[in-house]
This record gives C-alpha cells, sequence and structure tokens, in this order.
C-alpha cells in the first residue's frame, strides 16, 4: 500500500456517515460497512472527511490540522483501502445505491426547500448538509407566510409535546403540505407519521395510541411525564446526528419520486441505547377532526 502523495486529490462520497460518539470514539458507516475509531485518530479522520466532501488534498487538510502530512497521508490510504475514500471524483453517490434514476433524484432534492420548525428555540437537529436548502421558522405563525415556499415541513422537539404537534397538525393539514414531525422521547427517537393529503395524520396517532390503553387519562399523564424527563440531562451530540441522519433520509425518500417513505403511514421508533428499529403503523381515524375529509 502506498500513501497518498501530499498534491494528490481525494473525495468523500456522500453516503459516507461520520458519527461522532465522544472524545476518543467515532462511528464510520457506508452502505455496506460500519467501522468503528478510536483513539488520536478520531480528530483527524474527522477532518479529513469533512474537508474531503467536495475533495480535498493531503496539504490542505496539513494546514487545517495539527497533524503531520506523513501521518494524514498514510491515514488516507488506510481509507482509501477500506472503500471511505476515493482518489478519482466520484461517479456515483448516495442516489446511485437508492434509485434508477440518480439525476432526477438529484434535481428533486436540490430544487427542494425545507422548512425546520423547533419550539422554544430547542436544537434537535444536529445539521442539515449537503444539497437541502432549509428555512427556518421561529413559530408556527410563520407557515402562512412561507408555505408556497416549502415543500416539506420537518419539525423537531425533545419531549413529546403533543400540544405543539396538534397546533402543527391543524396547520399543515389547511395548507396541503408534508409535515414529518421528529422527536426525542426518552431513550427513544421517533419519526412520523408522515401527513399530507390522504395520509393519517398526528392526530389519528395519538388518538388511537391513547385508545389502545387499558387507562387513556394515564397514558396521557405519561406522555407528558416523559416529555419533562427527557430535557435533563441533555442527550450527547451523538444522539442529534443519530435523529439528524433519519431524518434527512427520510426527507430524500418524500421529495424522490421513486422512494416510499417509512413514516408514510407508520411510526419509525429507534433505540437510542441498542439502536434497534420498530415501526408502528398508523391508520387514518374514520371522522378525525384534522384529516378526515382529506
Amino acid at each position: 500500500m502506498s500513501n497518498i502523495t501530499s498534491d494528490a486529490e481525494y473525495y468523500v462520497p456522500e453516503y459516507v456517515e461520520f458519527v461522532r460518539i465522544d472524545e476518543s470514539k467515532a462511528a464510520i458507516s457506508t452502505p455496506l460497512s460500519k467501522k468503528e475509531i478510536r483513539g488520536a485518530s478520531v480528530d483527524l479522520v474527522e477532518n479529513i472527511i469533512a474537508l474531503g466532501r467536495g475533495g480535498s488534498t493531503v496539504s490542505e487538510v496539513d494546514q487545517e490540522t495539527d497533524f503531520s502530512a506523513e501521518n494524514i497521508s498514510t491515514l488516507l490510504s488506510h481509507l482509501e483501502t477500506e472503500d471511505i475514500i476515493q482518489t478519482t471524483r466520484p461517479e456515483c453517490d448516495f442516489w446511485d445505491w437508492l434509485v434508477d434514476s440518480p439525476p432526477e433524484a438529484r434535481k428533486s432534492v436540490r430544487e427542494a426547500t425545507i422548512g425546520i420548525l423547533e419550539p422554544d428555540c430547542s436544537s434537535t437537529f444536529h445539521e442539515f448538509l449537503g444539497e437541502l436548502t432549509t428555512v427556518r421558522l421561529s413559530s408556527i405563525s410563520d407557515l402562512p407566510e412561507t408555505i408556497d415556499n416549502l415543500d416539506i415541513l420537518v419539525t423537531g422537539t425533545i419531549g413529546a409535546n403533543p400540544e405543539f404537534h396538534q397546533a402543527v397538525a391543524e396547520e399543515t393539514q389547511k395548507m396541503t403540505l408534508y409535515w414529518l414531525p421528529v422527536r426525542l422521547v426518552g431513550t427513544e427517537v421517533h419519526l412520523g407519521p408522515l401527513s399530507g393529503v390522504g395520509k393519517p395524520c398526528y392526530n389519528c396517532y395519538r388518538k388511537r395510541l391513547l385508545a389502545s390503553t387499558s387507562n387513556p387519562d394515564l397514558h396521557s399523564r405519561e406522555m407528558v411525564s416523559r416529555e419533562e424527563h427527557s430535557r435533563q440531562p441533555e442527550y450527547p451530540q451523538a444522539v442529534h446526528q443519530l435523529l439528524t441522519s433519519q431524518a434527512r433520509l427520510e426527507i430524500n425518500a418524500v421529495l424522490a419520486d421513486e422512494l416510499r417513505p417509512t413514516t408514510d403511514g407508520s411510526v419509525l421508533i429507534t433505540d437510542i441505547q441498542t439502536l434497534e428499529s420498530n415501526t408502528r403503523d398508523v391508520l387514518k381515524l374514520p371522522g378525525c377532526e384534522i384529516c378526515g375529509t382529506n
């Protein structure tokens, strides 16, 4: 294995995901594998991936970090053998793994505008990378002014926050806007259900959830209790990265015609501690006061 020279370009495909777990541990995942990194190289790998999204070189990484050019070159060569970086500009990317017509999918995402709404100035999402164009809303009252410019609304909350979601459900249903609710509840990430014309809404989900319990009033109080508990202590950054990655995949699926979102008629629930996921089906509620006529 020969080291990559200082002026040779390298590229990081968009399907490569880097998640920082703590100061000395991180994970790199691709559609076919997941690798764990430990020790001092975590910082260097994070910089290599961030700088290489659009193409970079050993010299550029050397200027941005405290690592020697020799160490950078050696690590880049190792990452190349692991198929994490490429020394030629990638001809395939995330969309080539998922759809038959990648150019159309890329165009749909590139031209779309995603509204981001987080109540009480919370910071649910880590960051939205890549080609997504986002508009941050300060409150639900901003929706009427921005509706014509949005293709989908994504909300993020820490806690179940049923009153907030009920209010958003009413507004988005009036506007026939796609809406993806994302929430951190206790030790779980909840995505969905995806709302839109002809789809079951959040009100259908919550009322069916309460009706399925032996004591709906008690369950409702437990939801509020879990919401309050989930605010303390703060979640680590890795949890917000996980939530954001899942939300981004769902957004892509909504915007690309060839894909069917997992949250279309379902709630996707991921256990933060075990990373086990399951879906909970959501059926339209007959006579639902929010989506019953759609």
